[in-house]
């Protein structure tokens, strides 16, 4: 059964756009979309087979992704000068592969069945194979096949690499296991048999590992989430799996798949469905589960529920933003990591006695801006909001971001604009003046008169 694409009238950029921003990329028949906050920016034909799972590379403006044509292939492609590069070819028909890419030792990870293989891809190793030749056997001749790495008893769902730590990870419905890169220091971190767990993503900003899983039969999916050491586990969301009919038979329902971590989102694709959905990442897994999810797109391939086909644009900068982790910083300047020495340095020098009452930061045009204290503003922070504000000597204090003035005794009013001293000397006026109208003489005799009776002891 083969997709029908079903063309709409979104302006895509074949060939003009060689620099543009993009959040994830997804695999489809033979092409790549890349999508920027929801809304697809740009498609490249690849001339290819099916592309069933793709990585992104955090470093260079590139991406690797395989196909399923009669040999399955690893091709990388440059998206600056649109050249696709074949690394791996291998006969694979039995089980769809998840490919990942590590910056640091420029390695590709993919699984197969009870397998994981790796390769390297650094420019002084020769992997690919000869294009000139054309006929398969040739092209498979002239091939890298990949290393085995590790060997497991369960057939793996997934893979994932920590570039900080050095370790491997990969998930099977018995738990998740990591290695080190080199596959060695096997051990189990999870240890939870469930009905069907699928898809790994790990997040090196956060501390952790996340995937999907179905705990029994018929059961609602979830994205799960534990630190690296599988420790300290939570659900962060509910993922609604409707039954759907794929060639007239009615599907169970399965974990989702596809799953990848952004700087801020976590991004999913539904089994026997195309549909791409994202939600925020949490802060805090212990806020409870995010039930919110937006759904970017339907894509109209059906058929596709064992493919990976989704990768996530997550720079390395974004990735180790106040983490601890040499081995990726060594990768980039330091000047484009917040947080650097070198970047403080700067701010510092920047930002030296600029803002008045208040926080300063540097902007991405090296300029200081000011985040100013509760009750200032201007652009360093120099306007008091309660500078002359309350009268005659009333202190001026911020309750709830509103001005509010403490007066002294013989003040008040919202300013202490108001003068007790002469409110009562107005008062004292006016009944005196009442007073005054007044037969005091009758009054006084009237009432001594009514009072006294010489008569009554």
């Amino acid at each position: 059964m083969h997709c029908t694409r079903v063309l709409t009238l979104i302006p895509l950029l074949f060939g003009l756009v060689y620099s543009f921003n993009w959040d994830i990329v997804v695999g489809g028949e033979n092409w790549l979309e890349f999508y920027y906050e929801g809304n697809l920016v740009r498609k490249e034909r690849t001339n290819v087979g099916r592309i069933f799972s793709v990585a992104a590379d955090p470093i260079e403006d590139r991406v690797f992704f395989a196909d399923d044509n009669i040999y399955m292939t690893i091709y990388s492609y440059n998206l600056t000068s649109k050249q696709k590069e074949p690394l791996v070819m291998r006969y694979s028909r039995d089980y769809f592969p998840k490919i990942v890419y590590e910056p640091v030792t420029k390695a590709l990870f993919w699984m197969e069945g009870h397998h994981i293989y790796t390769l390297s891809v650094k420019p002084s190793v020769n992997n690919h194979f000869n294009n000139t030749q054309n006929r398969y056997y040739e092209r498979v001749r002239n091939s890298s096949n990949g290393t085995v790495l590790i060997t497991t008893d369960d057939v793996i769902s997934d893979i994932a690499v920590d570039s900080c730590g050095g370790y491997i990870y990969w998930s099977i419905d018995k738990g998740i296991e990591r290695a080190r890169l080199d596959g060695t220091e096997k051990e189990v971190i999870l240890s939870s048999s469930v009905y069907d767990r699928r898809s790994l993503a790990l997040d090196q900003a956060t501390q952790r590992i996340y995937w999907t899983e179905m705990k029994a039969k018929g059961s609602e999916s979830t994205i799960e989430s534990a630190d690296f050491k599988g420790k300290n586990q939570a659900t962060i969301q509910y993922v609604y799996q409707d039954v759907t009919r794929v060639y007239n038979i009615v599907q169970e329902k399965r974990a989702p798949h596809s799953l990848t971590v952004s700087k801020d989102y976590i991004f999913w694709q539904n089994f026997y469905h195309s549909d791409i959905w994202q939600v925020s990442k949490p802060t805090d897994v212990n806020e409870g589960v995010n039930y919110m999810p937006k759904k970017i797109n339907t894509l109209p391939c059906k058929e596709s529920w064992y493919w990976q086909r989704v990768a996530a644009n997550y720079k390395i900068q974004d990735q180790i933003r106040g983490v601890t982790c040499n081995a990726l910083r060594s990768l980039i300047g330091n000047d484009s990591i917040p947080g650097s020495d070198s970047q403080t340095e700067q701010s510092e020098s920047v930002c030296k006695n600029y803002c008045l009452q208040g926080v300063c930061m540097v902007s991405d045009d090296k300029k200081p801006i000011c985040s100013c204290k509760a009750g200032y503003s201007g652009e360093r922070c120099e306007v008091n909001a309660c500078q002359d504000y309350c009268l005659n000597d009333g202190v001026c204090a911020l309750k709830e971001n509103k001005r509010v003035c403490q007066c002294p005794a013989d003040y008040e009013g919202e300013r202490c604009e108001i003068s007790t001293f002469l409110v009562n000397s107005i008062h004292a006026v006016s009944l005196l003046k009442n007073l005054l109208n007044t037969d005091l003489t009758e009054f006084t005799l009237g009432k001594r008169v009514k009072t006294y009776d010489p008569n009554v002891a």
